[in-house]
């Protein structure tokens, strides 16, 4: 219902309260539809958004266990380097030490 089918002039006084009362009544019917439209807008951006955040949260996830597993493996490839250079300096060391005692003199 149109704002002018309310204001035009009426030939009888009840006619009045009768196009008020329409008008009232097609302007909530209105407000509701359009609440209705705003719910389902304001529920499409909710779910989106949420999408959005678990879809971050996979990929932060991802990415921190990425970091994590190369970390890891540079610590253990440290690690058997350094496990590698003891070993290699304590068996040079030690045969150093038995070709030492092997050429002292005898006493």
């Amino acid at each position: 219902m149109k704002l002018t089918a309310a204001s035009s002039a009426k030939a009888e006084p009840a006619d009045y309260s009768k196009s008020v009362t329409e008008f009232a009544s097609a302007a909530a019917e209105m407000a509701s539809e359009n609440m209705a439209a705003f719910a389902e807008v304001a529920k499409k951006v909710q779910m989106d958004t949420v999408e959005l955040m678990m879809s971050a949260g996979k990929e932060a996830s991802a990415e921190a266990t990425a970091t994590v597993k190369k970390a890891s493996d540079d610590m253990t490839s440290s690690v058997t380097k350094v496990s590698n250079d003891m070993t290699n300096s304590v068996t040079k060391a030690s045969n150093d030490m038995t070709t030492s005692f092997k050429n002292a003199p005898a006493k």
